[in-house]
């Protein structure tokens, strides 16, 4: 599949994804990699502006892609695929969050030895919550609210992630589903103050 197809697919969805698309520099469309990383963005970012079928259309498209065993890929449309499993889950669409779930433990169960080992040894550290805060916001007393979004936003990834996928015993759905609420309420706070241009995607990145 052409990655550029995709974007031009997501146009042709609604006028609404239309203009959220074009909003993204083209700087930050000209890459596979910075496609899918866009795309994710952008389908969090509406996502939380509760624009859920704009987000849906996007994370439809980017979960059709196959495991490439590339995880510069993959880590975004793996993000993707678990904002699809979560807003099929709240709208009760059980067989959409089994097969988005099925999609992601095939890609961490594929291949076979030392990597696939390694693979799932860093899956379960991920959900055991290592590498899933926001404490380090707190260490940069010059971080912008834009800075602030941005980091956020890959925390709540993580978050949902945690969640759909049923969390663990050191890092239960229950506290994945609080860190959620807060975290959404302060990038609800941040979007009354931040302008979208200075946030990623939207923020135009170097190549």
């Amino acid at each position: 599949m052409k990655f550029e197809a995709i974007v031009d697919e997501l146009k042709k969805e609604t006028k609404d994804l239309e203009y959220w698309v074009n909003l993204i520099p083209k700087i930050n469309l000209i890459t596979d990699k910075k496609i899918v990383e866009s795309l994710t963005k952008l389908a969090f970012i509406l996502y939380i502006e509760d624009k859920v079928l704009e987000a849906k259309a996007i994370t439809d498209k980017l979960s059709s892609i196959p495991f490439f065993n590339d995880y510069d890929y993959w880590t975004w449309i793996e993000f993707a695929i678990s904002l699809k499993a979560l807003i099929a889950k709240n709208e009760g669409q059980n067989q959409i969050f089994d097969e988005s779930l099925e999609k992601i433990n095939s890609a961490l169960n594929h291949g076979e030895g030392l990597v696939k080992k390694v693979r799932l040894n860093v899956h379960q550290r991920f959900m055991a919550g290592e590498g899933v805060n926001i404490d380090e916001l707190k260490n940069h007393n010059n971080l912008s609210l834009a800075d602030d979004f941005d980091h956020r936003l890959i925390y709540l990834m993580k978050l949902i992630k945690i969640k759909v996928l049923g969390g663990s015993s050191e890092y239960p759905v229950s506290k994945a589903l609080d860190e959620m609420i807060k975290n959404i309420s302060a990038m609800k706070e941040l979007l009354k103050d931040v302008s979208l241009n200075n946030v990623e995607p939207f923020h135009q990145n170097s190549p």
